[in-house]
């Protein structure tokens, strides 16, 4: 965490915390546990990166994810080059989708703790900058859209291409 300190040396004046947004997960929360209730609170973050292709990386993260207890992380800008996969590890499971060959660039993907697998239905790579989870939840399944948006300096038509395909994804009914 970053300090931010006011006022000098005045005792009385409280010190504030910033986070610094690429050091810590965005968090959200559904399913928030009620007093007497005994389900569990589901935890969804996002997270942008920036590459997990360093050596102990993926190992850094995953550390970081026990410790905030996040059951389901969207990722973006993981640079992986193996293409679509599911990875399955001792404490997660680690569903990405990037670039076959090319530039180590892009990359998205879902990190899954492991109790929470049994509720993923399906998962789709759409693309390097696209992926879909569909889970399980108590009343309803519900489709999570993890998306890598191309910034304001790309040319309009590779920006209008890319929201046309969240669009089409975002369209498709799902199939469970």
């Amino acid at each position: 965490m970053l300090g931010v300190g006011r006022g000098g040396n005045d005792p009385t004046l409280e010190k504030t915390y910033v986070q610094k947004t690429s050091e810590m997960p965005r968090m959200e929360s559904i399913n928030k546990q009620r007093p007497g209730c005994k389900e569990k609170e589901l935890i969804f973050g996002t997270w942008n990166v920036r590459t997990l292709f360093r050596t102990g990386a993926l190992l850094s993260l995953l550390s970081q994810l026990n410790e905030y207890r996040i059951a389901i992380t969207a990722l973006q800008e993981t640079r992986w080059m193996q293409g679509k996969d599911i990875m399955h590890m001792k404490s997660h499971t680690l569903c990405y989708s990037g670039k076959e060959k090319g530039v180590r660039k892009f990359g998205v993907a879902f990190v899954v703790e492991r109790n929470m697998e049994r509720n993923v239905l399906d998962f789709k790579a759409i693309d390097e900058r696209i992926c879909v989870l569909r889970i399980k939840t108590k009343f309803k399944n519900m489709s999570l859209i993890n998306v890598h948006a191309p910034t304001e300096e790309k040319e309009k038509s590779e920006r209008e291409t890319f929201y046309q395909k969240v669009e089409e994804t975002y369209d498709v009914p799902p199939m469970t």
